[in-house]
């Protein structure tokens, strides 16, 4: 996939270690403040309220029913205050297999499963591990096992290192893993795992074991000493996936059915083991509604749709980005991990969302809007893009869910030639990023949904004042 788009998307929700100029960690008294403003908060389920953010918020809905009415919304957009949905727009694709079949239609959701991995990680050492009394005992330890070494979990017999443990297995803790401050190489980007067969990007079509992917990361260095820097990493979650499995005695996959999927009636939502989308469609009959992904190239002509290149097998994405999923599981999802909070106790639940380096807690992003927070993760895998955003203050989810992704020459080297050409008139690389961004709707003009609309995150965030237009 053209790596500059997955630049140009990924930058501007200011994630995957591509920026690295997000504003100063605020103070954890501020920052107590504003999560007992949202438990003290009152609300109204009826409609969006009248919020600082509401008028760009609505602004951003425009945008979206527009492009709906135009055919180029591709994918699912969703939105809901508390449990009532206000407004779910599909695609005609997405529709019709909506109507043919029973369920909701589903989506790969990339990195946006990385919340579910950390979520999945602090629920095991609670239940399997932390000792205490009271929660707020059980979470103490809780975090006290977080900053243990990582060989305390996986020991030199581990399978993952298959007899060779390396050294700073004594020195990574998983609140690093999670926190994406370990130092470790972010694998998927790395020759050798390219290299993996003569044909390139089809590495990621062949299924690919946690060790055989360990075996690559061995041999590079740490990037930098752990804890002192964030550097957006797979590897980090692909290990906590393994931590997991040697806490609870299962694979990941089915941790998360048996802690989360069941018990919140999650019925459409899956995290394979391996299998690409072409596959688990075909011969799985739970991913019968698995929406098919493809690519275009709005340099010539937006409307021709191609299958991609290739295909991302989930089992080298296991904890990083393995889970499909649906618009309605992924409410009941935000519903029950930030509203009821039937997922984690209270104290852990504030460790889970706690800001470390460049605003990233466990498995979730935060931005500050007006007087509040937006908690979100974006993913991507293949041509499917997720965005699950939640706003506490208002109870308000946001989801979209895509298939079709730009992959073109042309317009990867003006996103190159423009944003080389920006950086010392506008130093910011977000809005750098978000002009360029602009200047490619404008002379693109039949540019697919896909490319629209990701500037919410910026604009809640105050990143930028403009509206939405």
């Amino acid at each position: 996939m053209n790596k500059n788009f997955y630049k140009l998307v990924f930058c501007s929700l200011a994630i995957g270690g591509l920026v690295n100029s997000l504003a100063a960690i605020e103070s954890s008294a501020i920052w107590m403040q504003k999560i007992a403003k949202i438990k003290n908060a009152p609300h109204d389920h009826n409609s969006i309220p009248n919020s600082c953010l509401s008028k760009k918020l609505r602004s951003y809905i425009k945008e979206i029913s527009a492009l709906h009415q135009e055919g180029i919304l591709d994918g699912e957009f969703l939105v809901a205050k508390g449990s009532k949905v206000l407004l779910d727009l599909k695609s005609a694709d997405v529709a019709e297999i909506a109507v043919d079949t029973i369920g909701a239609p589903q989506f790969m959701i990339g990195s946006t499963s990385k919340q579910f991995t950390a979520a999945a990680l602090l629920k095991a050492l609670y239940e399997n591990m932390a000792h205490g009394e009271s929660e707020t005992e059980k979470t103490a330890d809780v975090k006290r096992l977080l900053h243990l070494p990582l060989s305390h979990f996986l020991p030199e017999d581990a399978v993952i290192w298959e007899g060779v443990m390396p050294a700073w297995a004594n020195k990574i803790n998983l609140h690093q893993l999670l926190s994406h401050t370990s130092g470790l190489p972010n694998f998927p980007t790395l020759p050798e795992f390219h290299a993996m067969n003569s044909l390139g990007k089809q590495a990621l079509e062949i299924p690919h074991s946690k060790a055989e992917i360990m075996k690559i990361v061995l041999k590079y260095p740490l990037n930098f000493t752990p804890g002192s820097k964030f550097s957006y990493c797979n590897t980090g979650y692909l290990l906590t996936a393994e931590v997991i499995s040697a806490i609870t005695g299962m694979p990941l996959s089915l941790y998360l059915k048996k802690a989360f999927f069941d018990p919140l009636g999650l019925l459409s939502t899956f995290s394979p083991e391996t299998g690409n989308s072409v596959q688990l469609r075909e011969f799985a009959p739970c991913f019968t509604r698995l929406i098919p992904q493809y690519s275009y190239d709005p340099a010539c002509d937006p409307a021709i749709l191609h299958p991609p290149f290739y295909l991302d097998d989930v089992s080298w994405v296991q904890g990083a980005g393995s889970i499909i999923s649906t618009a309605p599981d992924l409410l009941k999802w935000n519903i029950a991990l930030h509203l009821t909070k039937t997922i984690l106790p209270n104290v852990l639940y504030e460790l889970y969302i706690t800001k470390n380096l460049n605003d990233y807690a466990y498995g979730i992003c935060l931005f500050d809007i007006c007087d509040g927070i937006m908690l979100y993760h974006p993913g991507r895998i293949g041509n499917y893009t997720s965005t699950l955003v939640y706003i506490p203050e208002d109870e308000i989810t946001i989801i979209r869910l895509t298939h079709i992704c730009i992959d073109s020459p042309t317009i990867e080297k003006e996103i190159d030639e423009w944003t080389e050409g920006l950086k010392d008139q506008i130093p910011d690389p977000i809005e750098r990023q978000l002009i360029v961004r602009r200047k490619i709707i404008e002379k693109y003009p039949d540019i697919r949904g896909n490319f629209r609309g990701e500037e919410i995150f910026s604009i809640l965030s105050k990143r930028i004042t403009v509206e939405v237009k």
